[in-house]
């Protein structure tokens, strides 16, 4: 996995490269580093940073506030921090995703 994760503060930071206005919402891969999440909600209005944060909250299975966007509010390349999240969670929850996509 290329995705660039970094531990830190008891949780983890990681980019995200965001695709709104897609038919659903889903993790399609990893571009450059960044996980690749297209996301149905639109890009303005803050839609879009909302969607993102309650989707990476339903698909790790943890607290809304516990996701954070430290950068890239106006921008599809984003930076997020997950609280009280290590690592090694995260990766075993992308491989199942991964290893489960159909192409």
């Amino acid at each position: 996995m290329n995705l660039d994760l970094k531990e830190k503060d008891g949780g983890i930071i990681f980019s995200v490269w965001v695709q709104p206005g897609s038919s659903r919402n889903e993790v399609s891969g990893i571009k450059e580093s960044s996980l690749v999440v297209k996301l149905m909600a639109p890009p303005y209005e803050n839609k879009a940073n909302s969607a993102l944060r309650q989707y990476l909250a339903d698909i790790l299975k943890i607290k809304l506030r516990d996701v954070e966007l430290i950068k890239g509010e106006k921008s599809r390349n984003k930076t997020v921090f997950i609280k009280n999240l290590r690592k090694i969670y995260l990766e075993n929850i992308l491989k199942k995703m991964f290893s489960t996509k159909k192409d």
